[in-house]
């Protein structure tokens, strides 16, 4: 499948993913003058960016997993089954806090493509935060080496505040680069009222991919699956806290599994 279909599949935002994209490998080009990267990762940093959302209409919540076991499950044109685990990794680690040791993906790299990994992950991480706001308006305009790191200046209506989550982002950035990231503005921000949640995925969702008539058995499959053990997962926390064990019990039967099946079905 190639990655416009697999886009148009999943129905990512492709403006958004492709700014996010430009971003990244800007932030690439910079970091490669002080640090040289090998150069066919620019390729798979693109991709990472471009797909990083990929999994965000079938589970919002958890989108960076679901994303991830998208493209270990999907062939892609062009790349071979390394290159594409690297890329699920990248989408693994594009949200939520990195922990590579508890990501089988990562796990399953070389050590090389595993520094690799982090090194382009906490590119996309930087790079998803300055379209936070999900406008397209935020843009690099300069850079300057600092004593313990880098600084960017940003310019745009909506700068203010996607630097602000690109900082908070950058945990990764700073500990596989030993350097402190730093923002400067040259634009004002406009009024926002994006919430203070993990993530803002730019307002209300496209219909999910599962709904088409097209899609494939197997993948409503896994999502049926995958929603079916949160709820166990869920169940238990209830029991060990003490409250009423049949949650698990509702939750574990056959009924419970057909009734998340319809919903899953006609939602």
């Amino acid at each position: 499948m190639k990655i416009t279909e697999l886009l148009e599949t999943y129905q990512v935002d492709t403006a958004h993913a492709r700014h996010v994209a430009d971003r990244a490998l800007e932030l690439f080009d910079i970091v490669a003058e002080a640090r040289p990267l090998p150069a066919a990762s620019r390729q798979w940093l693109e991709l990472g960016a471009l797909l990083h959302n990929v999994g965000l209409t079938t589970d919002p919540a958890q989108h960076h997993i679901v994303g991830r076991d998208i493209l270990l499950r999907q062939p892609i044109a062009d790349l071979d089954a390394d290159e594409r685990a690297l890329i699920a990794a990248l989408v693994a680690f594009h949200r939520k806090k990195v922990r590579p040791q508890t990501e089988p993906t990562f796990v399953a790299l070389g050590k090389n493509k595993q520094t690799l990994a982090l090194q382009l992950a906490a590119l996309v991480r930087v790079a998803d935060g300055l379209d936070y706001s999900q406008s397209q308006t935020t843009q690099i305009v300069g850079s300057e080496q600092t004593e313990g790191g880098m600084r960017l200046l940003l310019s745009g209506p909506q700068s203010d505040a996607d630097g602000a989550r690109a900082i908070s982002k950058a945990d990764l950035w700073q500990r596989v680069f030993n350097a402190e990231l730093q923002i400067s503005t040259s634009g004002a921000i406009a009024d926002s009222d994006s919430d203070d949640g993990d993530e803002n995925e730019g307002g209300a969702l496209l219909k999910p991919w599962y709904e088409s008539s097209n899609a494939a058995l197997a993948d409503l499959g896994l999502v049926l699956l995958r929603r079916h053990f949160r709820r166990l997962m869920l169940a238990e926390r209830d029991i060990r806290d003490d409250q009423d064990p049949r949650a698990f019990t509702r939750c574990a039967s056959p009924r419970g599994v057909c009734a998340g099946f319809f919903r899953c079905s006609t939602a």
